[in-house]
């Protein structure tokens, strides 16, 4: 036993690697254990430079895993992307016809809700001098005066100013978000339109509610921006993932969704090939589907794209082509981000979160260290990408798929490199790790991520476990 280990040290010594004092005593421990890990370690061409516990185990896990025959998870669909129903058209009467699409499903939301009293087109309210009306429309304009704010707000039917003094202003809406106003109609003075005197607003907003759960006893893992490609690409965070995923502890976990950037991709930015391991963009999903195959055959994986992916960059974006797609196995789907996925019985809303950066812009409290204010005004406004002309590129569909019109029990978006997961009326909401190291970009804006890190919702308890790689 003893000349066992000795020779096993030695041989990691030989590929610069160690081991660590609980790894050491397991191994002493166990003789069974030592001859299983030296014939992985003698077959496998990467190790870990430092073999903790964790290690040791994931790679003894493995290599029984793969001799065990386990409960293979499909229990997935998409019930709702832009992929294979693209209308866009560059033309302004089909930018025209999304904002109309956004309106007309939105105001349908506003008006079942009950809250609205006495709801009139602005064409109509603009008549009503001194009553209290309601009226929905989409913000066009917000401005501070000093003694509040005036919002301009239109529907099909024309436009109208609304002032909220500040006292009564209590969160501003956003422009291209479609609201509801109630309060008291001015007397008409002169040529003028009269304005509305706001006393409320009401946002679409998701309804409190509890989540599904699954029957099955089974888990998602959620993640993002893997980057791979980059010279930044954390794998030794990656494989330590990997080999958990073939231990017992994350037998139950049966589906993975990726929410974009799956590859750091080509051109993205200025001199952005100094900083790729990989030059070729085919190279870096041949690479990743490479990666993939490690991961434990029980596992369905669905993967969005991401503004570094081989897609087009504005929003929605549809699943990968199938020159991409055919790189991969079949237990890889595809999707276009967003989706509305169904996974046993859970409804969850994936998104890249591109449009992250807009709400940074605008929204007090958002930052790239903590986005989950942005994803909750997503779900108040239920439109993910809501100002049109920001940094967000979006095209001009026929129908609005930025629109959130089911309520999902699970919300996830990537995007901004920083790990936070909340709740907001009844729905999980996660911002997804990454598996990239700090870029110059990020060290030039004293930014850090946080990556490396798993978001483990277990479905059939509707509870969340932090994993960390």
């Amino acid at each position: 036993m003893q000349d066992a280990l000795r020779e096993f040290l030695s041989q990691l010594s030989e590929r610069g690697a160690l081991l660590t004092p609980d790894a050491f005593d397991y191994l002493k421990r166990e003789g069974d254990e030592l001859k299983k890990i030296r014939e992985v370690i003698s077959s496998n061409p990467k190790v870990p430079k430092i073999l903790d516990m964790e290690d040791v185990q994931g790679l003894i896990g493995k290599n029984v895993m793969k001799k065990r025959v386990e409960r293979k998870f499909d229990n997935i669909k998409v019930l709702r992307d832009v992929t294979g129903k693209s209308k866009a058209v560059a033309k302004v009467d089909s930018f025209v016809a999304t904002f109309v699409d956004r309106y007309n499903r939105l105001s349908t939301v506003l008006k079942g809700k009950g809250v609205l009293k006495n709801i009139k087109s602005i064409e109509r309210a603009i008549k009503l001098s001194g009553d209290e009306v309601s009226v929905i429309g989409m913000v066009s304009d917000v401005r501070e005066t000093r003694k509040g704010y005036m919002i301009s707000v239109e529907d099909p039917t024309g436009t109208i100013e609304v002032f909220f003094s500040r006292q009564k202003m209590r969160e501003k809406p956003l422009l291209d978000e479609v609201i509801g106003v109630y309060g008291k109609v001015s007397e008409k003075k002169g040529g003028r339109n009269p304005i509305i005197f706001g006393e409320n607003i009401v946002w679409p907003d998701i309804p409190n509610h509890s989540m599904n759960l699954s029957e099955e006893d089974v888990s998602v893992a959620f993640i993002s921006d893997i980057h791979v490609g980059s010279k930044t690409f954390l794998e030794d965070s990656w494989n330590r993932f990997v080999r958990w995923l073939h231990s017992d502890e994350a037998e139950n976990v049966g589906y993975i969704v990726m929410a974009g950037d799956v590859v750091d991709g080509i051109g993205v930015y200025p001199d952005q090939e100094e900083e790729l391991d990989i030059l070729d963009i085919y190279q870096q999903y041949e690479r990743l589907a490479e990666m993939i195959k490690d991961i434990p055959d029980r596992i369905k994986i669905v993967m969005i794209p991401g503004n570094h992916d081989f897609v087009r960059p504005a929003e929605p974006q549809p699943a990968f082509d199938d020159d991409i797609k055919s790189l991969f196995s079949g237990d890889v789907m595809f999707a276009g981000s967003p989706a509305m996925l169904e996974i046993e019985g859970v409804k969850i809303l994936a998104y890249h979160g591109t449009s992250i950066n807009d709400f940074i812009s605008v929204l007090p409290g958002v930052s790239y260290e903590d986005p989950s204010l942005a994803l909750i005004r997503m779900l108040k406004s239920r439109i993910l990408a809501p100002i049109y002309g920001a940094k967000t590129p979006l095209a001009p569909e026929k129908e609005d798929y930025m629109v959130i019109d089911d309520v999902p029990d699970i919300f996830v978006t990537g995007h901004v490199h920083s790990f936070v997961a909340s709740r907001y009326k009844g729905t999980m909401v996660i911002n997804a790790s990454t598996w990239q190291a700090q870029t110059k970009y990020q060290k030039l804006n004293n930014f850090k991520p946080d990556p490396g890190v798993v978001a483990v919702v277990d479905l059939h308890r509707g509870e969340l476990h932090e994993k960390r790689f």
